[in-house]
């Protein structure tokens, strides 16, 4: 999911790179907390294998959450639900995943409490793995959202972050226009989602929204802007682009946005109806 513009790579990876790395560190960071702290199977264990069992669970949940989103996005209903619920939703679903891989890995690694055979005055190995799974299905979620709370409040409070090239810093992106939310107008000529957030393309620069890519074709749409969705991460406008080659459409400010193989035909079809080769 790579486009370039002026030269250099929009799009991942420098397009989620930021939110990728501090997912990153904050599983490294929750991992080695939990290690130190040692709470539950892994209290009787040394602290570097502590720490070792908690960073390689705190990084598969978060690789999970991160999958999810990334799968979900392409989702109509997924798109267009709120933030927070996206969050928390991908949050259970990386929870149901991890919640079976955990509990065999603890029973592999001798981790798990009580006695197969129930004659332990303790509980039970069943009523261990009953009560882990109310704690991972609820716990994951929240520490999911949590976790994203940052990025999201962020995002809201901001609006638009613009990214000008040469622009002195704080300079203010254009008005809406008054059918359309903010961050979005007559400028944007390619949308890119970006996990849970959007990212605005202008000829002018680029910046990230907390808005969904369905909405804002939808928004896009009603205020007479038209536009393609060429990738299911990505629209362009039709009035920016410039041509089509292979596997991407080259729009007018030298930006490349990638093309499906699902949608290569449809996209040429466009480009062609809208006279534009």
């Amino acid at each position: 999911m790579n486009g370039r513009i002026s030269g250099q790579t929009v799009g991942w990876p420098n397009g989620a790179g930021g939110l990728l790395g501090y997912y990153g560190a904050v599983a490294v960071g929750l991992g080695a907390f939990l290690g130190v702290l040692q709470p539950d199977s892994t209290a009787e264990l040394g602290k570097l294998d502590s720490i070792l069992v908690w960073q390689a669970r705190s990084a598969v949940v978060v690789a999970l959450a991160v999958a999810a989103l990334f799968l979900f996005q392409s989702s109509t209903g997924f798109s267009k639900l709120g933030p927070w619920l996206r969050i928390l939703i991908s949050g259970l679903a990386a929870a149901l995943i991890f919640l079976p891989l955990d509990s065999a890995a603890d029973l592999w690694l001798g981790l798990e409490g009580g006695e197969p055979d129930g004659e332990s005055q303790g509980p039970s190995w069943q009523e261990t793995l009953g009560a882990e799974a109310i704690t991972v299905l609820v716990a994951v979620p929240l520490a999911w959202a949590v976790i994203n709370a940052p990025w999201i409040l962020r995002t809201s409070w901001q609006g638009m972050e613009r990214v000008r090239a040469g622009a002195p810093a704080g300079t203010t992106p254009s008005v809406a226009e008054p059918d359309l939310p903010k961050g979005l107008d007559a400028e944007v000529i390619a949308l890119e989602a970006d996990l849970n957030y959007l990212k605005v393309h202008r000829a002018s620069g680029s910046g990230i929204i907390l808005h969904a890519l369905e909405r804002a074709i939808e928004d896009l749409g009603r205020a007479g802007i038209a536009g393609i969705r060429t990738h299911r991460s990505y629209w362009v406008a039709i009035a920016a682009i410039d041509e089509m080659k292979n596997d991407r459409v080259r729009l007018k400010n030298g930006l490349e946005i990638p093309v499906s193989r699902r949608k290569k035909t449809l996209v040429k079809a466009e480009i062609e109806k809208a006279g534009l080769t």
